[in-house]
Protein backbone atom coordinates (compact mmCIF):
# COMPACT_ATOMS: atom_id res chain seq x y z
CA UNK A 1 0.00 0.00 0.00
CA UNK A 2 2.88 2.36 0.75
CA UNK A 3 4.17 2.22 -2.83
CA UNK A 4 0.77 3.27 -4.17
CA UNK A 5 0.85 6.26 -1.81
CA UNK A 6 4.32 7.21 -3.03
CA UNK A 7 3.17 6.97 -6.64
CA UNK A 8 0.21 9.23 -5.92
CA UNK A 9 2.47 11.71 -4.11
CA UNK A 10 5.29 11.95 -6.67
CA UNK A 11 3.72 10.83 -9.93
CA UNK A 12 -0.05 11.48 -9.74
CA UNK A 13 -0.32 12.01 -13.49
CA UNK A 14 1.98 9.11 -14.44
CA UNK A 15 4.76 11.51 -15.40
CA UNK A 16 7.29 8.71 -14.75
CA UNK A 17 5.73 6.77 -17.60
CA UNK A 18 5.77 9.79 -19.93
CA UNK A 19 9.39 10.52 -19.08
CA UNK A 20 10.46 6.89 -19.59
CA UNK A 21 8.70 6.66 -22.95
CA UNK A 22 10.30 9.95 -24.02
CA UNK A 23 13.79 8.61 -23.26
CA UNK A 24 13.36 5.09 -24.63
CA UNK A 25 14.14 5.97 -28.29
CA UNK A 26 17.51 7.38 -27.23
CA UNK A 27 18.31 4.28 -25.21
CA UNK A 28 17.30 1.98 -28.03
CA UNK A 29 19.39 3.94 -30.51
CA UNK A 30 22.47 4.03 -28.27
CA UNK A 31 22.37 0.76 -26.35
CA UNK A 32 19.76 -1.58 -27.74
CA UNK A 33 20.19 -1.35 -31.48
CA UNK A 34 19.36 -4.54 -33.34
CA UNK A 35 22.28 -3.74 -35.61
CA UNK A 36 24.70 -3.89 -32.68
CA UNK A 37 23.27 -6.74 -30.59
CA UNK A 38 22.34 -10.34 -31.01
CA UNK A 39 18.86 -11.33 -29.76
CA UNK A 40 20.47 -12.95 -26.71
CA UNK A 41 22.45 -9.79 -25.85
CA UNK A 42 19.34 -7.66 -26.30
CA UNK A 43 17.35 -9.83 -23.92
CA UNK A 44 20.20 -9.91 -21.40
CA UNK A 45 20.69 -6.12 -21.14
CA UNK A 46 17.22 -4.73 -21.94
CA UNK A 47 15.65 -5.21 -18.52
CA UNK A 48 18.63 -3.85 -16.49
CA UNK A 49 18.81 -0.77 -18.72
CA UNK A 50 15.10 -0.10 -18.34
CA UNK A 51 15.32 -0.58 -14.54
CA UNK A 52 18.19 1.92 -14.40
CA UNK A 53 16.16 4.40 -16.42
CA UNK A 54 13.27 4.25 -13.94
CA UNK A 55 15.66 4.51 -11.01
CA UNK A 56 17.13 7.69 -12.49
CA UNK A 57 13.66 9.17 -12.96
CA UNK A 58 12.76 8.35 -9.34
CA UNK A 59 16.02 9.83 -8.04
CA UNK A 60 15.46 13.01 -10.03
CA UNK A 61 11.81 13.52 -9.17
CA UNK A 62 11.62 12.40 -5.51
CA UNK A 63 13.46 12.95 -2.27
CA UNK A 64 13.69 9.24 -1.41
CA UNK A 65 17.03 8.51 0.26
CA UNK A 66 16.56 4.87 1.31
CA UNK A 67 18.19 2.68 -1.35
CA UNK A 68 15.90 -0.33 -0.83
CA UNK A 69 12.81 1.86 -1.03
CA UNK A 70 14.16 3.63 -4.11
CA UNK A 71 14.80 0.33 -5.90
CA UNK A 72 11.48 -1.17 -4.81
CA UNK A 73 9.55 1.93 -5.84
CA UNK A 74 11.34 2.00 -9.22
CA UNK A 75 10.40 -1.61 -9.88
CA UNK A 76 6.83 -0.90 -8.82
CA UNK A 77 6.64 1.99 -11.28
CA UNK A 78 8.34 -0.05 -13.99
CA UNK A 79 5.52 -2.52 -14.44
CA UNK A 80 3.10 -0.53 -16.59
CA UNK A 81 5.55 1.25 -18.95
CA UNK A 82 7.48 -2.01 -19.36
CA UNK A 83 4.33 -3.87 -20.40
CA UNK A 84 3.39 -1.14 -22.86
CA UNK A 85 6.91 -0.93 -24.25
CA UNK A 86 7.07 -4.66 -24.89
CA UNK A 87 3.72 -4.57 -26.65
CA UNK A 88 5.06 -1.83 -28.98
CA UNK A 89 8.64 -3.10 -29.32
Amino acid sequence: MYLIELKEKYFPTNSHKTEAMRLIPFIIEDNLSYKKLTPYELQKIFIPIFINLLELIVIEKTNIKDLKLLKGFSLFLLRRPFDELLLNF
